[in-house]
């Protein structure tokens, strides 16, 4: 009675030819649908996982971005100190196009200009100016972010 019962069972299901591992009876149909479930989901939560892990790379990749544009942001900030401090000078030096030295072939001696601390009464004021100049207008650039960064939903 039991082969008859099997028997039936095959026949009844022919596209459904799996049979257990335990005993060479095929399995119920209802056992299909729960493992047809289960092997979806475990696809589902594999699609799932990689797409966490593709997002996780991206953000390792934006924070090694972040890290090398943050170093960039200050050797560049050291270059434009040593700039800024120096510019004025070049400018008022440029600007006199004179030279404060001459050497004497007679004497062989450098001789100074008299009119050399007009260079340093303007240099000298005019390099603070711009020192104090880019430190306010660095002060209004982080107020002005620190405004449009807050006012963001």
């Amino acid at each position: 009675m039991h082969n008859q019962h099997q028997n039936q069972l095959v026949t009844q299901n022919a596209q459904h030819q799996i049979t257990s591992y335990v005993e060479d009876t095929p399995l119920p149909p209802g056992c299909y649908t729960a493992d047809l479930t289960a092997t979806l989901q475990l696809l589902s939560n594999l699609m799932h996982r990689s797409a966490s892990n593709d997002a996780r790379l991206r953000n390792e990749i934006n924070l090694a971005f972040n890290v090398v544009n943050q170093q960039d942001t200050k050797a560049v900030r050291i270059i434009s100190i040593v700039t800024l401090t120096f510019l004025p000078a070049t400018f008022v030096s440029t600007l006199f196009s004179m030279s404060f030295f001459n050497y004497d072939q007679q004497t062989r001696h450098w001789k100074m200009s008299g009119w050399i601390w007009v260079y340093f009464v303007i240099a000298v004021p005019l390099t603070a100016l711009t020192i104090a100049a880019w430190i306010w207008g660095a002060k209004i650039w982080s107020q002005l972010n620190g405004n449009a960064k807050s006012n963001r939903p």
